[in-house]
Formats: C-alpha cells, sequence, structure tokens
C-alpha cells in the first residue's frame, strides 16, 4: 500500500477560567501510510507497508523534550500532571487514522513494550480527573507533501473539552488503543470529550462542517515512565474535501494525541536534552574541524590521520543520543 505524504500545521491554545494561556504552532512534513483496503483520492508515491491506520505524525523538533520516555526509570510523584501547551513547547503528537481493523492499532506508540503486560501507573485514575475542565483549541492543515500544485486543505476551529467523568459502558464510542488494546492496564479508560466546536473549512458550497461523533479520550501513562499520553478518538462518517483537485480528509476514525508531564520529570528532561545537544554539536564541529584539515594537507600520512579522527568524532555524535532528543 502507497504511504501518502501530508502536511500538516496544528496550532493549539490551552484555556480555563482564568482565560488563555497561549499559543502553539507547529509545521513539519508527516508520512501517512494507507491500509490496503482505502481508496485515496489524492496522488501517491509507492511504497510498501503492512499497517493499517493513517498516521500523521506532527513532532516539534526545536522542542526541549525527549520523548523517549522510556529511557527514565524515574518514579512519577502524584502531582497533578499539567498540559504544557505553549509555556514549555512540547512535542505534540497528531495522529488521524481511519480504521478499518483492530490491528491498525498498532500504527500508535503506546508506553513500553507493545504486547507485554505491563503495569499502569498507580496515581494515573487521579492524573486523568485533573485533566477536567481543561480545554484545546486546533486546526489541521492537509496538503500534499512538496507538491504547491495541490490546495491545502485547511479545518479550522475545533474546540474539545475534557470530563473526568467515565463514559457509560455500552455507549457509542470509537475504539481507543489503550483501553481496548494489548495493555488495557496502562489506560484510564474512556472518558467523556465534549466537542464545543466542530472543525469547519470553505468548500464549493461554503463554509463547510466537519462532522465528529463517538468522541472519547483516554490517559496512557505507564508506570515509572515520566510522562503519559491523552489520546482523543473521534469517527469521522464523511470525507471532507473543499474540491476536486484540493487534499482531503478521508472518513474514518480520526485520533489526536500529545503527551503530558509532572513538572520536575519535564525540567529533568530539559536539563538531560540541553546537556546532549551540547555535546552533540561538540563532536559535530570536531569532525568538521578534521575533515577540513584532511582537505587542506598534502601528507598522506596526516590525511589518514584527519580522516581518522573525522571518523572517531562521527561515532561519537552517532551515539550521543542527539537524534531520539530532537524527537
Amino acid at each position: 500500500s502507497p504511504p501518502l505524504r501530508r502536511r500538516y500545521h496544528l496550532s493549539c491554545r490551552q484555556s480555563n477560567s482564568n482565560g488563555a494561556v497561549g499559543t502553539l504552532r507547529i509545521r513539519h512534513s508527516c508520512r501517512a501510510l494507507l491500509s490496503p483496503s482505502c481508496q485515496p483520492s489524492v496522488s501517491v508515491k509507492p511504497r510498501t507497508s503492512d499497517r493499517g491506520a493513517l498516521f500523521f505524525v506532527a513532532n516539534e523538533k526545536r522542542s526541549c523534550i525527549i520523548s523517549r520516555i522510556a529511557a527514565s526509570r524515574r518514579r512519577p510523584t502524584k502531582t497533578s500532571p499539567t498540559m504544557f501547551i505553549s509555556t514549555f513547547r512540547p512535542v505534540l503528537l497528531l495522529s488521524v487514522a481511519p480504521i478499518w481493523s483492530a490491528a491498525a492499532f498498532t500504527g500508535f506508540r503506546l508506553p513500553g513494550i507493545f504486547g507485554a503486560t505491563l503495569p499502569g501507573n498507580p496515581a494515573i485514575a487521579d492524573f486523568a480527573d485533573s485533566q477536567t475542565g481543561q480545554s484545546l483549541k486546533f486546526r489541521l492543515e492537509i496538503g500534499q507533501d512538496k507538491d504547491e500544485s495541490t490546495p491545502n486543505l485547511l479545518i479550522d476551529g475545533l474546540h474539545l473539552e475534557f470530563d473526568g467523568a467515565d463514559l457509560p459502558e455500552g455507549c457509542d464510542r470509537v475504539p481507543l488503543p489503550g483501553i481496548d488494546g494489548p495493555n488495557p492496564k496502562l489506560s484510564s479508560g474512556p472518558r467523556v470529550l465534549h466537542i464545543r466546536n466542530e472543525g469547519m473549512f470553505v468548500s464549493m458550497e461554503g463554509m463547510t462542517t466537519v462532522e465528529m461523533k463517538g468522541a472519547c479520550w483516554e490517559l496512557i501513562w505507564r508506570d515509572d515512565a515520566p510522562a503519559g499520553t491523552i489520546l482523543c478518538g473521534f469517527d469521522h462518517p464523511e470525507e471532507a474535501r473543499r474540491n476536486e483537485h484540493s487534499s482531503s480528509l478521508p472518513k474514518g476514525r480520526v485520533y489526536v494525541s500529545f503527551p503530558v508531564w509532572i513538572a520536575e520529570s519535564l525540567v529533568e528532561h530539559q536539563a538531560r536534552k540541553a546537556d546532549v545537544t551540547k555535546r552533540a554539536e561538540g563532536h559535530s564541529e570536531e569532525m568538521k574541524d578534521h575533515l577540513v584539515k584532511m582537505r587542506e594537507t598534502s601528507n598522506p600520512i596526516m590525511k589518514a590521520l584527519h580522516f581518522r579522527n573525522a571518523a572517531a568524532a562521527h561515532e561519537r555524535l552517532e551515539y550521543s543520543g542527539h537524534r531520539s532528543a530532537a524527537e
């Protein structure tokens, strides 16, 4: 099944009873993996995949958060977690997934080793309850990556509000990869999600609303992990398209996820990332310096020596962990 490269612009704003805190904007290219049963209406580039979901990730590379949370063994306290939306510039993972089978949940990054029985955070219920009243506003800009000939589809005005109340059993909701997946103990269970405003876009008929049904959310948090993941799910029954030449959001289930941190863990990981980045920059400069000297010298012995030193600096750079810190 061919992948579909799209670009998302995501802006989020957290608000509460005291007013809005701020706005974070993210613009990055994303790769989508299509299910074999999906019939995309836009051009695609060939590449095989066994995924079953259309999955997009928007990642802020300048973020000061290390997203590989499994590297830390620090046990979080029972302090209520905070959704750092603008102050700390968090990594936001944006997932849009039309689902045709339960196997499509393998496209999500659950905390820990997928398939293993892992314990959940003992305070996960309290953490989920503390999100009651939190409000998020965001928009999606969907378009072909590096293809300016196809107009983008801008879905604006999405407004969600979290409710800590549990959803009743048997209610009409979309499946969630935590509570309905192989590790339900990692999940807080499905909670009530209020859609205060559905997204809208301008089509040939005028302002068109993007309908969302079966909304719910859950908090996924592995024991001893410094951060958890809030994941919201909706059912999008109709394709959203501005015109026959524009990009589109195919019908299916839509999932939006982003991490939440305990303040102490966030500060710790910010310091760790700063240290890793500083060491990586030093190795990079050392490698470039030896490469310049290798080109400038006419002595074959010195050329070999500088080449060896540049290769050693490159190896230290690769093992410094700067790639995972930048995610």
